[in-house]
Parts: structure tokens; C-alpha cells; sequence
């Protein structure tokens, strides 16, 4: 189940420690339900700044961020959503490897292509073999795109631009380890990002929504 009150609390908080940023990050999660959590992040604009740009992004930490890959048909590594080829591997685990989404516009690199690694390691128990009998590669490792190498984009109307899928370890997600760091660029502006993809616990929730409704509650009395 998606977390949209955390999700939104968190992203408060996240804005808040960046007020004075009118570009940035934020991200929402979802529980996979096998061990993982999965992250959307977005690159935000506000005062009218709306993000083209993303710069030498690199999403590391703790056990680090899980990718998949078909070394057998020739995808080692599947570093932007648009790489992911249905005819040979499930769609079904799209939703569990860490890559760079790719905009309705497509991206304009300006640089070496993002890399990443994977050892192996299969944290989910991902089924061996996919449904053509081939082997897949499931690990943890990292994604990142080398310093000035710049992604360019069509921004999103919104000024919310949806650039990175995240995938990691719940041990990992709860203790906020894996760090996304890098730049994002709109109108001029370059702010560097470091952004902790954490899902809080369930007491933390607890205490943030009731925060929320308290804050809701005074609003109501004046």
C-alpha cells in the first residue's frame, strides 16, 4: 500500500528544511511486500522554477539500492526506464530495479551514461530464471550518473517532474541509509540535493499524523 499521509507529512518536512530552495527533490515509497521499498522520486520547482535538469546524480548508501538485470540477453544494465525490455524480461520486476525514469520528452545526456552495479546478492528471492528459461542478476548496488553529466528533460507542467525510481532493502529504507546526492537545475538555478530515502516507523507516523491533525484543529478554533 502506497503511503500517501506519510508520504506527504515527510515531504513537508523535506520542504520545509529546504524553504529556502525554490528547486529540489522529494519522493514518495511503497512497500513491495518482499523485503523491499520501492521510491519515486520527483525533481520539485516552486516560485514558478520548474527543473530540466538533473546533474550528477548518484543514489548509494547502507546495502544500497537494488537492481535487475539480464546479463543472458545482453541487458548487463538497466539504467533508464525506457532500457527495460518487456519481450525478455517480466515486466512484473520493473517495479523492483533501481533506474532513471524516462520523460515523455526522453532524456538529452550530456556525458558518460549512468552506471551501476549489482552483486548478486538476491535479497527478494527473485525467481532464478525469467519465463524464457534465462537467467536473471538481482542485487544490491548503486546507480549513479558521473559529476557533469547533465540530464536534460521537458519539464512536467506541474513543476514535479518524475526522474528516479529507487529500489532498497526495508532495513535500509527505515533507517534512511540510502542517500540520493546530486543537482537539479531550473532557470539559472543550481541546487545540490542530498536526500535520505527513509519510510519512517509506524509510531513515527502515529505521532506525525496526529501532529497534523492537532495543527488541523487549532487552524478550526481560530
Amino acid at each position: 500500500m502506497k503511503s500517501k499521509v506519510a508520504f506527504a507529512l515527510i515531504a513537508c518536512l523535506v520542504m520545509a528544511s529546504t524553504s529556502f530552495a525554490a528547486i529540489g527533490m522529494n519522493y514518495d515509497f511503497e512497500d513491495m511486500g518482499n523485503g523491499l521499498v520501492q521510491f519515486s522520486v520527483y525533481a520539485f520547482g516552486t516560485d514558478g522554477d520548474k527543473p530540466s535538469v538533473i546533474d550528477g546524480i548518484n543514489v548509494a548508501g547502507g546495502q544500497g539500492v537494488h537492481n535487475v538485470a539480464l546479463p543472458a540477453g545482453g541487458i548487463a544494465a538497466v539504467v533508464f526506464d525506457s532500457d527495460w525490455n518487456d519481450y525478455m524480461m517480466d515486466p512484473a520486476l520493473k517495479a523492483l530495479d533501481s533506474h532513471f525514469i524516462t520523460p515523455a520528452s526522453g532524456y538529452q545526456p550530456l556525458g558518460p551514461n549512468p552506471t551501476e552495479t549489482n552483486d548478486g546478492s538476491n535479497p527478494a528471492g527473485i525467481p532464478a530464471l525469467n519465463s524464457y528459461s534465462m537467467p536473471y542478476l538481482a542485487g544490491m548496488g548503486t546507480l549513479n550518473s558521473a559529476v557533469d553529466t547533465a540530464l536534460g528533460f521537458t519539464a512536467d507542467a506541474s513543476g514535479q517532474t518524475y526522474v528516479l525510481q529507487a529500489v532498497t532493502t526495508l532495513e535500509d529504507a527505515l533507517a534512511g541509509n540510502v542517500v540520493v546526492t546530486g543537482f537539479v537545475r531550473a532557470g539559472g538555478i543550481d541546487e545540490a540535493v542530498e536526500l535520505a530515502l527513509v519510510v519512517p516507523e509506524p509510531s513515527t507516523i502515529i505521532m506525525l499524523v496526529l501532529g497534523a491533525l492537532c495543527l488541523v484543529g487549532i487552524r478550526i478554533r481560530k
